[in-house]
């Protein structure tokens, strides 16, 4: 993520993390560098999720922190909104139970917006993926916004 800080595209098929976006307006992962400005999960077919990116969440502010420290970062949340009803759903987020790495472990995690929503999912391209995904993410997927849009079928529907 050092050259573009546009779209971060990260494969979600675990249940935990699923449920961190859809409920908590969170994407976590190991410890990593930069802030890209917008997220898009790709949901797997692991999941049960139409595949494919249906989403795109502006990023508010990323934090690497152990969740066993995370008492003494919370004040950093106000950097990101004023909404405390979204703080509060981050903090309920950032403490759930479940699929976890332990809570000394650093972790970063991404503070999102609530996402909007694709009429149609975009698909990974499995013949041509230069610019855009492949059969496999790779961790620190970044896209341009212009590669992003040339696949939202909608938008390439009206540029044929």
């Amino acid at each position: 993520m050092k050259k573009t800080r546009e779209i971060l595209i990260q494969n979600l098929g675990d249940t935990v993390e699923i449920e961190l976006f859809e409920k908590y307006n969170l994407y976590r992962r190991d410890k990593t560098l930069g802030e890209p400005l917008y997220f898009a999960p790709c949901f797997t077919a692991d999941s049960d999720k139409t595949t494919g990116i249906s989403y795109l969440s502006k990023v508010l502010g990323v934090l690497t922190f152990r969740r066993s420290e995370f008492e003494n970062i919370i004040h950093e949340l106000d950097i990101f909104t004023d909404d405390k009803a979204q703080k509060d759903n981050w903090i309920k987020g950032v403490q759930i139970e479940g699929n976890f790495t332990p809570a000394e472990i650093e972790q970063t995690f991404y503070f999102l917006d609530e996402p909007i929503k694709f009429a149609t999912p975009l698909v990974k391209d499995f013949e041509n993926s230069r610019g855009w995904i492949g059969k496999r993410i790779p961790k620190n997927r970044i896209v341009s916004f212009i590669d992003f849009l040339k696949h939202i079928p909608e938008i390439m529907d009206k540029l044929k």
